[in-house]
């Protein structure tokens, strides 16, 4: 999931109800594990929303969502990144939003509408 130019500030990760314990991801950063941050502990979650948030993480393009499904059915995971600007990228108002639809392992990527406070 290529992110140039910008610095990830926080990640919102959902999963919709379905998988019931069947479907397991985490995200890595330049091939390394890095949410959840234990190293071989998987994401297993059934409609469940939560928001992670970041701070003097490396601007990177190599964010990827590692992942597997042992149930019969495709499930979905979404994610959005917030994001800030990185150097002399003026991005205007200062809202960036990126979406992904292909993870690869997990069948569905697609991006949250805003969690409720």
């Amino acid at each position: 999931m290529p992110l140039p130019l910008y610095t990830v500030d926080s990640i919102d990760l959902d999963v919709p109800p379905g998988p019931g314990g069947t479907m397991g991801f985490y995200l890595e950063l330049g091939s390394q594990q890095w949410i959840p941050w234990e190293v071989g502990e998987w994401i297993v979650w059934d409609d469940r929303a939560e928001n992670w948030p970041l701070s003097s993480q490396p601007s990177s393009e190599s964010w990827a969502l590692v992942g597997y499904n042992n149930g019969t059915y495709d499930h979905t995971v979404r994610i959005r990144f917030h994001l800030s600007a990185a150097g002399n990228l003026d991005t205007g108002d200062g809202v960036v939003t990126v979406e992904y639809t292909d993870a690869g392992a997990i069948t569905t990527v697609t991006p949250l509408e805003p969690i409720p406070s």
